[in-house]
């Protein structure tokens, strides 16, 4: 583990939303997302802060008991985002949630689950299974939607602490339905506060589609990884989620996890999947706003102008949404169930009931598209193509899509 020390008091503002002080260790390898002195000194007083971001604690004595005031307990690798159910385990909300076991009282010391990006390392899990307790988080959520927060992203979810005792279930029935009741909180709350009902969440069972919307989750910033993340909506939109996200141009990069550069043509591909897919957000581990691909940034901005001339459709393929229960991603065999190639492809897919998307994933500039029975139109070129074919080999250049 890495110690750098930074000699300057001025406040930093680093891309996590939080700011750091120069002049205070900092740990984590290369890794620039840190919650430091200055963040808790400002917001919180004069304490010791036990924080886990996203993952296992690599302080040498795991507890919290190094005395280095600020030290960030995680491993290396971690995301460096605050889930919405964390809590700081020194905070004046970790002792009122103990105190009034708002959080589900463990049994015993529960070792990570041996993932950096666990939720298992933090304090403990907040029981949603019990009423008062799911209003104490409400409170503290309506208290940033009163500040003017418009979203809370509902991280993690995905598993509980299973040695604790929750009030209204077991954690073998809580596993699974944790994530409904988790992002139910934050949706009503929301709603009630703001007028708009939603959460940017990633974990979901049955029902959590009452309570958009959800997203991808932590893919790799590769060809592969916006394949799967691509196949991952159609299924999702298969199992009743009308409206799904996923990161641009993913969340992590290789070879070195945290700090490799995201390359200019999956950076341009995958935001033109993201025009395309019900909404979209630039989020990963280094940096993501456009003018730090200056080669790229002018088509970036072409196509996010085409995303804003979209919005009308857009809405208006959500109201259908709502009222009939398809989603805006909708994989082939929704329209063409009879056509036995429709099941076998993941690659292209229907943005609402109007327009056939074949996103590139290579760095050839080719693909194969399939265009189902029909007349087709290209919606850049007004080129008519007739349907029930294969379009083999076809060159498309960085700046184009076939849509």
């Amino acid at each position: 583990m890495n110690t750098r020390t930074y000699d300057s008091n001025r406040p930093q503002e680093i891309s996590c939303g939080l700011t750091y002080k120069k002049g205070t260790p900092q740990r984590w390898g290369e890794r620039r997302y840190y919650a430091l002195d200055y963040y808790l000194k400002q917001n919180f007083g004069e304490k010791l802060y036990k924080i886990s971001l996203n993952g296992g604690c690599s302080c040498p004595n795991r507890d919290g008991t190094c005395g280095t005031r600020g030290c960030i307990f995680c491993s290396e690798g971690g995301s460096g985002d605050f889930a919405a159910s964390s809590l700081l385990p020194v905070s004046e909300q970790i002792e009122e949630a103990k105190a009034n076991e708002y959080i589900a009282p463990l049994t015993k010391q529960q070792d990570t689950d041996g993932s950096n990006f666990s939720a298992l390392d933090y304090a403990g899990t907040i029981d949603f299974t019990y009423p008062k307790a799911t209003e104490w988080y409400k409170g503290l959520l309506k208290q940033l939607l009163d500040m003017g927060v418009t979203c809370i992203k509902t991280d993690f979810g995905e598993n509980i602490h299973m040695d604790a005792v929750y009030k209204g279930m077991k954690p073998e029935l809580l596993n699974n339905l944790y994530a409904l009741l988790y992002q139910k909180a934050a949706y009503e709350i929301t709603k009630e506060v703001t007028g708009d009902g939603i959460v940017w969440a990633r974990a979901a069972w049955a029902g959590c589609q009452r309570y958009p919307l959800h997203w991808g989750g932590d893919s790799c910033s590769s060809w592969d990884g916006m394949a799967g993340s691509l196949k991952g909506g159609l299924h999702f939109g298969l199992s009743g989620f009308a409206f799904w996200s996923h990161d641009v141009p993913g969340f992590h990069t290789l070879p070195n996890f945290m700090n490799s550069i995201v390359a200019e043509d999956v950076y341009m591909r995958w935001t033109q999947f993201g025009v395309f897919t019900s909404h979209i957000r630039y989020h990963g581990t280094n940096k993501r706003e456009p003018w730090h691909y200056p080669a790229i940034a002018p088509l970036v901005k072409k196509w996010w102008k085409l995303r804003y001339s979209l919005i009308p459709y857009i809405i208006e393929q959500s109201k259908l949404a709502v009222e009939s229960g398809w989603p805006l991603l909708q994989a082939l065999i929704l329209h063409h169930p009879e056509d036995k190639l429709c099941w076998h492809i993941d690659d292209e897919y229907y943005f609402g009931n109007d327009f056939l998307v074949a996103p590139v994933m290579n760095s050839e500039n080719r693909r194969d598209i399939y265009l189902p029975e029909g007349q087709w139109v290209n919606f850049f070129t007004g080129e008519r193509l007739q349907g029930g074919r294969w379009l083999k080999e076809v060159y498309v250049p960085l700046e184009e899509m076939p849509v």
